[in-house]
């Protein structure tokens, strides 16, 4: 996970005001974790061969390790 990945430190501590997690701050990592396999990323932030492929980067288009 990219350390540049984060929200204001505001978001991740103060805690929520409604519903299930009521009082509770959010929890950075499994914010990361949805939003990274949204978009056909793996967990440290690079789109998956998948992901390029769908766009048709083409099979060249691979993420370095």
């Amino acid at each position: 996970m990219g350390d540049d990945d984060t929200l204001p430190p505001r978001l991740l501590t103060e805690p929520l005001t409604g519903g299930a997690p009521k009082g509770r701050a959010r929890e950075r990592e499994p914010l990361l974790d949805d939003y990274y396999r949204a978009r056909g990323w793996d967990r440290e932030g690079r789109p998956t061969p998948e992901r390029l492929r769908g766009p048709g980067i083409g099979e060249e288009a691979v993420p370095l390790p």
